[in-house]
């Protein structure tokens, strides 16, 4: 299974999961797997657009962190070069940034997870390299849906701009797919 098939599977956000289901056995179990997450999310939060993931980010503390504990473990394991996710899709940056509010030094744990794992990897005589997978914010969360918080554009610089409900990379992607 190609990895963008996967990967909208996990995410069904945006119609046409009756294609997905016929081609891909899996997407069962996985929407029962969506399903049985987002009951959780409901019994122990609330609906989502009144706890979104935004209101995750307070909860997120990194108490247990040790920059220095990782960067000995990937020399330990004879890494030449180490480093972090610095954002994922989820439109949280883990460093200091001046670019957006949403970042782990502002909220969070207040930290700049980024700028802490730099120092102790180049301590361990590492290179140093970080990831970001900004682009996958754009329509990563359904802000189309004006029954979840991520529709509210006071949270646009973590959620991502408006996007109709079939602007969704996977989903183009996969109708490009099922019509070769």
């Amino acid at each position: 299974m190609r990895s963008f098939e996967r990967i909208e599977l996990r995410h069904p956000v945006a119609g046409g999961q009756e294609e997905r289901a016929a081609a891909n056995p899996l997407h069962f179990r996985d929407s029962h797997v969506a399903l049985l997450e987002f009951l959780h999310h409901l019994e122990k939060w609330g609906p989502l657009d009144k706890f979104g993931y935004k209101d995750f980010i307070p909860l997120f503390k990194a108490e247990k962190f040790d920059p220095d504990d990782w960067a000995r473990l990937f020399a330990a394991a004879g890494a030449s070069f180490a480093g972090p996710v610095a954002e994922h899709a989820d439109g949280f940056a883990m460093w200091d940034s001046r670019l957006t509010e949403w970042n782990a030094a502002r909220m969070g744990p207040r930290r700049d997870v980024v700028g802490e794992m730099e120092r102790a990897i180049r301590r361990q005589g590492m290179k140093f390299i970080a990831t970001f997978h900004h682009q996958w914010l754009w329509a990563w969360y359904p802000t189309f849906n004006q029954s979840v918080d991520a529709s509210d554009p006071k949270y646009a610089g973590l959620y991502g701009p408006p996007v109709s409900e079939g602007a969704r990379l996977g989903d183009s992607t996969w109708n490009r797919r099922r019509e070769q």
